[in-house]
C-alpha cells in the first residue's frame, strides 16, 4: 500500500471541525424542521380543504332542506288563495242564484199583479159594456143645458173625459154589439 501521507499543518483544528459540524448539525436541523413545517401546512391544507369541501356539503343540503320549506311553504300559500278564492266565488254564485231568484219571484209578482190588474180591467170593461148595453140605444145619450151631450149608462163617463172621446167609444160598442149580432146570424 502506498503510503498517504497527511499534512498535519493543513488540518484544521478540533474547535473548527466541531464548529462546522455544528453548523453541519444546525443546517441539517433546519431542513428537518422546515420539512416538518411544509408537511404540517400541507395537512392543515389538506385538512382544511377537506372541512370546507364537508362544509359546502353540508351548506349545500341545508339550503336543499330550506328551499324545499320554502317550496311547501309557497305551496301551501298557493292553496290557500286557491280555497279562499273558491270560497269567495262560491259566496259570489250563491249571492248571484239569490238575486236571480229573487228578480224571478219579483217579476212572478208582478206578472200576477199585472195580471189581476187586466182581470179586473177585462171585468169592468164587461161591467161597462152590459150596463151600456141594458140602457135602450136611443136613450143612451142626452143633451145637457151646455149643449155637450153626454152617456147616460153610469159610470161610462169618467170625469175629465171629453164627449168626443165618449161619443167614440160609445160608436165602437156599437158596433162591435153589431157585428157580434151579425156573427150570431151564421
Amino acid at each position: 500500500m502506498a503510503d498517504l501521507s497527511i499534512d498535519q499543518k493543513k488540518l484544521p483544528g478540533v474547535k473548527e471541525v466541531c464548529r462546522d459540524f455544528a453548523v453541519l448539525e444546525d443546517h441539517t436541523l433546519a431542513h428537518n424542521l422546515q420539512e416538518q413545517e411544509i408537511e404540517n401546512h400541507l395537512a392543515s391544507n389538506i385538512q382544511k380543504s377537506r372541512l370546507v369541501q364537508y362544509d359546502l356539503q353540508v351548506a349545500k343540503r341545508m339550503q336543499d332542506e330550506e328551499d324545499k320549506r320554502a317550496r311547501m311553504r309557497n305551496q301551501r300559500r298557493q292553496r290557500d288563495i286557491v280555497h279562499s278564492d273558491n270560497e269567495i266565488a262560491q259566496e259570489i254564485q250563491e249571492q248571484l242564484v239569490k238575486q236571480a231568484l229573487d228578480k224571478r219571484q219579483q217579476e212572478e209578482k208582478d206578472e200576477a199583479i199585472a195580471r189581476r190588474l187586466h182581470e179586473k180591467e177585462l171585468k169592468e170593461e164587461r161591467k161597462r159594456k152590459k150596463q151600456l148595453q141594458d140602457v135602450p140605444y136611443e136613450d143612451r145619450y142626452y143633451e145637457d143645458n151646455g149643449g155637450t151631450l153626454a152617456l147616460k149608462a153610469v159610470g161610462f163617463l169618467l170625469p175629465g173625459t171629453s164627449f168626443n172621446t165618449a161619443l167614440r167609444d160609445a160608436s165602437v160598442l156599437q158596433l162591435h154589439r153589431n157585428v157580434s149580432n151579425v156573427h150570431l146570424l151564421y
